[in-house]
């Protein structure tokens, strides 16, 4: 098994929007600063500055930004 670790700086505008997508590996969400939504279905987290949200592989989900924001995305993928 080989992994892979992407890790990602995200800068996001006021009201922007990443429509309904997933990761074939494990996904965190950390704010670095302002404030982000994530949904999934019918459930909707908020992450404020210093908050992290871990997603399991292949959920579906969306991100908004609630103000401008920064946003440290890592990524987990496992090859068989």
């Amino acid at each position: 098994t080989n992994t892979t670790v992407i890790i990602q700086q995200r800068t996001t505008t006021s009201g922007s929007f990443l429509p309904a997508f997933f990761l074939q590996g494990e996904l965190t969400i950390q704010c670095l600063e302002g404030q982000l939504a994530v949904i999934q279905g019918a459930s909707r987290q908020t992450l404020s500055a210093g908050q992290l949200l871990f997603l399991p592989a292949q959920t579906m989900h969306e991100v908004e930004a609630e103000h401008d924001s920064s946003a440290l995305i890592t990524i987990v993928l496992h090859s068989h």
